[in-house]
């Protein structure tokens, strides 16, 4: 089961189309994708980019169709949680940095693989983020995010869990 398409606002009203590509990415959105990151020199490296394109999870077009937006993830298990977790990545565009395209984006993720993770039998249990540059109060914009702890490198490292299944939490 895959989330559909959405438009959303965010609070300057600009308009987005949000589009869930996980597990279901088309040769087109793989094309277009590509294009925005070299455009917005977000990955130069071609094998890292194609490896990157096998962990889309949504992207975002604004009102004229053009990519502004990415976000991945990809399973691991990390030995502080001890649990897999979906390691969370986002990339916003240069011109829509401003905006609250970031935790938009954190939203559509969090429904798409939460919704994934519910059809599947849980491959992961939750959502990790690894915020490396913190705009003020994004992580506390965004609900159902708890800040477990900061890193060595004072980077801010959050998680959004995903319900269990009713058989896990008897």
């Amino acid at each position: 089961m895959t989330a559909p398409d959405m438009t959303v606002f965010d609070a300057s009203r600009s308009r987005f189309r949000l589009i869930n590509d996980w597990q279901n990415l088309s040769a087109e959105n793989s094309d277009l994708i590509l294009a925005f990151w070299r455009r917005e020199g977000a990955i130069k490296d071609e094998k890292k980019a194609s490896v990157r394109l096998q962990e889309i999870v949504a992207h975002a077009c604004d009102e004229t169709g053009q990519i502004v937006a990415v976000c991945t993830a990809y399973g691991s298990m990390l030995p502080r949680f001890g649990q897999p977790m979906y390691q969370y990545r986002c990339f916003v565009g240069a011109t829509w940095r401003t905006t609250n395209l970031v935790s938009i984006m954190l939203r559509a993720a969090q429904r798409g693989l939460g919704n994934y993770a519910r059809t599947n039998d849980f491959p992961c249990i939750g959502i990790l983020i690894e915020l490396l540059a913190v705009r003020s109060g994004v992580a506390e914009k965004v609900r159902g995010i708890l800040t477990v702890a900061y890193g060595v490198r004072s980077i801010w490292v959050v998680c959004r869990w995903s319900p269990m299944r009713a058989e896990q939490a008897a």
